[in-house]
């Protein structure tokens, strides 16, 4: 019934905060009463887009408000940190779109003050819920390609050097890892767990981000080479090679599709869907918050600040110059943070 709809606020009016509301749709628990933006007039032109009743050009009167049960944070990187704790902070759920902040220090503080105030917090790392991987996840833990042996996983796209796009903006997390790194490096922690040893190389270019970044992770029995771009294209895609076979998808981020190969024979299983695929990461919450749980068994707040742990090894434990052709290399035990 409606009244028990899950009611949600979103907090930006991106692009991606418009694949989101459209996905919300398809979500027949949740429904979109209120948006906030810096802007009243592009708020109000996303609310009648998609169908909320409240508007707000401030983003704490969207965090107070009482039609809100959780708020969707869909802010440029680096105000994901305190839009997340606003929201917290005044009592409302929070799902924050990856990275969910800058450092794993600040993720940790989100995860500890969700858990204190028993609220439901949680990254959203979308592909995480993709129906593809779900299963491709399932069948590699039951020992459908053998023991996993090396992985690897690319995420390059081509975008003009813009000294005032968000992703040239070092102030405001830019560069390749936050943007599109995550993903690769978020895959195979999924099918790989925590790496023993991470080697990482990183181009830094005029605007002080990195324009490319590689990954080598070294586990007890495999490895995974990861790769990330925002100065030219790339497969997009997602290897891992098992004792007994091979699994690949591309896109890699939300695939429609698995090719397994098994010996000689090769097979393509299809997992269609209908919309971009951030349905199943609300639907996702929605069972969470119907079943009294603060976060989802897949994606729990300690996942979120060990990738977090893994993409401040990148990035802080590389000497950061200006020009493009200057790369760093960092090799690195693994530390975990205990939270």
């Amino acid at each position: 019934m409606e009244n028990h709809k899950l009611k949600w606020g979103i907090l930006a009016t991106g692009n991606i905060a418009n694949q989101f509301a459209r996905d919300l749709k398809l979500c027949e628990a949740s429904e979109l009463v209120a948006v906030a933006s810096r802007c009243k007039e592009r708020a109000t032109h996303f609310a009648n887009e998609h169908g909320a009743r409240w508007v707000f050009d401030d983003y704490e009167q969207l965090a107070k408000s009482e039609a809100i049960d959780i708020v969707y944070i869909a802010t440029p990187h680096h105000l994901h940190y305190d839009n997340a704790m606003l929201c917290l902070e005044h009592g409302k759920h929070v799902l924050v779109e990856k990275p969910m902040t800058l450092s794993a220090e600040s993720t940790s503080r989100l995860v500890q003050t969700a858990k204190a105030k028993g609220l439901f917090l949680m990254e959203a790392l979308w592909t995480r819920f993709i129906p593809a991987i779900q299963v491709a996840i399932e069948q590699v833990e039951m020992g459908r390609i053998g023991q996993p042996r090396h992985l690897i996983s690319d995420f390059g796209f081509k975008c003009e050097r813009d000294p005032q796009h968000r992703l040239f903006n070092h102030e405001y997390g830019g560069g390749s890892l936050f943007d599109v790194g995550i993903y690769p490096l978020a895959l195979a922690k999924m099918f790989l767990g925590q790496p023993h040893l991470l080697a990482s190389k990183m181009e830094i270019g005029p605007t002080s981000v990195d324009e490319y970044c590689s990954m080598n992770l070294n586990y007890e029995r495999s490895k995974a080479e990861l790769y990330a771009s925002i100065r030219f294209d790339s497969p997009r895609a997602f290897s891992l090679m098992g004792e007994l076979g091979k699994l690949e998808f591309t896109p890699l981020f939300a695939p429609r599709q698995l090719t397994w190969t098994i010996g000689t024979a090769m097979f393509t299983e299809s997992y269609d869907f209908e919309g971009t695929g951030y349905q199943f990461e609300i639907k996702a919450v929605e069972q969470a918050l119907a079943a009294g749980l603060l976060e989802t068994a897949c994606l729990s707040g300690e996942f979120s600040i060990q990738l977090a742990e893994q993409m401040d090894l990148v990035k802080n434990n590389a000497s950061l110059e200006r020009g493009l052709e200057q790369v760093f290399e960092a090799n690195l035990l693994w530390r975990p943070t205990l939270v």
